[in-house]
């Protein structure tokens, strides 16, 4: 029935995950080509669960203590080169993790391996790639205009997203095994990568998608290459040991809940031409921003481990560090905005006056005064940390009112662990600190979104916090930034 059925792309999985299966199946394997004593020795890879791939190494010899004491002396920390039935595979440097040594005979060295690969590392360079992610739970892609993908029997209506990253071309899009109920979140690459730049552009994209659904997949990264002489076949694989996912359940747009809200509330003609998924051009840029701009990279992160926080002033304290992180971003790109004096010429001349007046009585003033008032005078043309904080908002057109402004005020407080409460008050106020946090959280996001350039909804989850508590609601569920 479903080939009746018109579809945007299709993709083909099952040699994909075949191939990840076979990888990770236990095998023998002897190291080859190595300077140190591990050289010509039998090994043993598997992949258990929870655990990874571990790597067992039966040394021929029997080895006094000064290598118990001193590992690092059997060089398995340096690249190691593999062979199994005439294939290659390959440890890369520093790749072990969680060592154990046995004393007895034969000794045994037991590996937790963050990296593994079959073939040479140069084998993943100028190809065809492939990214595939396990993840626990299904990725809801519908937050983002997404294209109609078909894998085996199946058409999926929003499957698939087209993304550009600085001239690259990748599409992201999950499969879920009915028959085992694996999921896995996918990136391929439509043209050849070096790898390095695949890895950091899937990087991008994996955070970017984190950040908007709240849920950043980590845990285990299988990275692939396809034959040049059959696309469909998988040539190697590479495992990547990454740190834990961050699941928070916190996505920044709703679409479904968007537009049955407005409908609710009987603006679903009046807000008609407002779209309510993200662009593909507006994804693609906060993947591009990701990339390009650390800083930027860092409060995404930020605002995910955040969310993830249980403990309210940490939340606040995280948020806070990621506010200010983005502010700089800002003040940094618009400093004529902000800065009191618009001209540098009249600022300087004006500096310059004040430098002045200080030499005329600097015989009267200590060294640490002089260092203070030349410190203050050097920023006389800096915005005080209020400014530097709020200005951004009226630059990209986010309206903040004087409740919002005495939350950023809060931002310090934040910082060092404290709140707008005493500590006596703090614990009735569990609402009142949950509402601010949560305010903060929006007017953080808002602008992490319009600096992208994305116009649309937002969730307006101080709204939600009222909403679900039966408090007397202030504001609309859902905002349009």
């Amino acid at each position: 029935m479903d080939d009746d059925i018109k579809y945007d792309f299709e993709k083909e999985i099952y040699w994909s995950i075949r191939s990840i299966d076979n990888f990770q199946r236990e095998r023998a394997y002897k190291i080859i080509e190595n300077k140190f004593p591990i050289n010509n020795s039998i090994a043993s890879i598997e992949w258990i669960k929870d655990k990874g791939f571990i790597c067992k190494i039966f040394l021929e010899d029997i080895y006094d203590y000064t290598f118990n004491q001193n590992v690092e002396r059997f060089g398995i920390f340096k690249s190691i080169l593999l062979e199994s039935t005439g294939d290659i595979y390959f440890i890369e440097e520093n790749s072990a993790d969680k060592i154990e040594l046995t004393l007895s005979s034969p000794q045994v060295i037991t590996l937790n391996l963050q990296q593994f690969q079959s073939g040479k590392k140069q084998d993943f360079n100028e190809k065809m790639q492939r990214l595939i992610i396990p993840v626990g739970k299904e990725p809801d892609l519908s937050l983002i205009d997404c294209n109609s993908l078909k894998i085996k029997d199946g058409v999926t209506s929003c499957g698939i997203i087209p993304i550009s990253i600085q001239g690259n071309n990748y599409h992201l899009f999950k499969y879920k095994n009915d028959e085992n109920g694996k999921i896995y979140l996918i990136i391929d690459s439509l043209e050849k990568n070096l790898f390095e730049d695949f890895k950091s552009n899937c990087d991008s994209i994996i955070t970017a998608f984190g950040y908007l659904s709240g849920n950043l997949h980590l845990n285990e990264y299988y990275y692939q290459t396809f034959k040049e002489s059959d696309p469909e076949m998988i040539e190697s694989n590479c495992y990547v040991n990454k740190e834990k996912s961050a699941l928070t359940e916190h996505p920044l747009l709703e679409p479904f809940r968007f537009r049955e809200y407005i409908e609710a509330i009987g603006k679903k003609e009046q807000f008609k031409h407002i779209p309510t998924r993200m662009s593909i051009k507006v994804f693609s840029n906060l993947c591009e921003t990701i990339k390009s701009n650390e800083q930027y990279d860092r409060c995404c992160k930020l605002i995910i481990e955040g969310n993830q926080s249980k403990q309210v002033l940490l939340k606040a304290g995280i948020y806070s560090i990621a506010l200010e992180t983005l502010t700089n971003i800002v003040y940094e790109e618009h400093k004529k905005k902000i800065n009191p004096i618009e001209d540098k010429k009249l600022a300087a001349i004006i500096r310059k006056k004040f430098k002045k007046v200080v030499e005329e009585y600097e015989e009267f003033i200590s060294d640490y005064g002089l260092k203070i008032l030349e410190s203050k005078i050097n920023e006389i043309n800096k915005p005080t940390n209020s400014k530097k904080l709020s200005v951004p908002f009226k630059i990209f057109g986010i309206k903040i009112d004087q409740d919002d402004l005495n939350i950023l005020n809060h931002r310090n407080k934040f910082l060092h662990g404290t709140s707008p409460f005493s500590d006596s008050e703090l614990k009735d106020k569990k609402y009142e600190i949950n509402f601010i946090i949560a305010r903060l959280h929006f007017m953080l996001n808002s602008l992490m979104l319009k600096y992208i350039g994305y116009s649309g909804h937002i969730i307006n989850y101080p709204a939600w916090i009222q909403f679900n508590l039966k408090k007397e609601m202030t504001d609309h569920l859902f905002k349009l930034i």
